[in-house]
This record gives structure tokens, sequence and C-alpha cells, in this order.
């Protein structure tokens, strides 16, 4: 999925070179439209498209490796890159959902984005926020264990 946005921008791309009325080109053939009128969204799109397809390749890399997935930590990592994945791609869509709708003057499209970005952080903070306990609920049990092995050198 990342692969082909990558390709096929929001918008297209530029079939040939297009000057503007002082003979100077503004598209040069076979690159992104969107880049011309919207430089700043297509920084942030590429961005996230490209950090969402790096995610992706290595999430597919370590499922393949070999490494023992029974260990908590190799999954630990995977989940964390699920969710940079999932995330950047989310980010990439709302970005060329915002380029290609028309702007109506109302600023619903940034307001639907605003609201669907902020849903979404909500999300990951709230499962976040239950890792990082169940993380923590973990290490104090095995505190505890380590307290009750080692016996007290104290008299």
């Amino acid at each position: 999925m990342a692969y082909q946005a990558g390709l096929s921008p929001p918008g297209g791309v530029c079939q040939d070179e297009k000057p503007n009325s002082k003979g100077e080109i503004i598209c040069y053939a076979g690159t992104s439209i969107m880049a011309f009128n919207y430089p700043v969204g297509y920084f942030k799109f590429m961005a996230y498209n490209t950090v969402s397809f790096v995610a992706s390749l290595s999430m597919i890399f370590l499922l393949i490796s070999g490494l023992p997935m029974k260990r908590r930590i190799f999954m630990w990592l995977l989940m964390v890159t699920m969710w940079v994945t999932i995330t950047c791609m989310t980010l990439t869509y709302l970005i060329s959902m915002q380029a290609v709708s028309p702007d109506l003057g109302n600023g619903a499209i940034i307001r639907v984005v605003t609201v669907s970005i902020w849903v979404w952080l909500g999300l990951i903070g709230i499962v976040m926020l239950i890792h990082t306990i169940r993380f923590l609920i973990w290490c104090v049990r095995k505190v505890r264990k380590l307290r009750k092995k080692k016996p007290s050198s104290l008299p």
C-alpha cells in the first residue's frame, strides 16, 4: 500500500512539462502534482509514507528472520513496529484526503483531519497507558520474586 502511494501520489503525476505564462516550467513530466501545489503537505505525505513503508518491511523481516517469538522483547518490538506502521499509514491517508478534497471555505476538511488525528492519538495513548501499567506490574512481580529468593543478610 505504501509502495503504491509513493509511486502514485495524491493528484497524480505530470504527464508532460507545463510552462507558466512566463515560459518557466512549473511541472516536470513524471513529478508529483501535489509537490507543486501543496509542497508542505507533500513533504509530510512522503515522510509518513516512507516511515510506514520501512516499518512494514522491518516487520516482515522480523517475522521471517527466525528470531524466537516466545521472547517478550521480540513481541514488544513487533507490536511497536506495527503501531508505527499503522499510525503513519493513517497520517498518510489523512494528508492525501486533505490534498485531493476541495476546499469549501468552511474548514470542514481541516476539522475532520484534526478530530481524526486527536481520536487516533487518544486511542494510542490509552493503549500505551495500559501497556505501561502491565509493564510496571511485571517489574514489581520480578522485584518481589527476587527479594523472596535472596535471604536477607541482616541478622
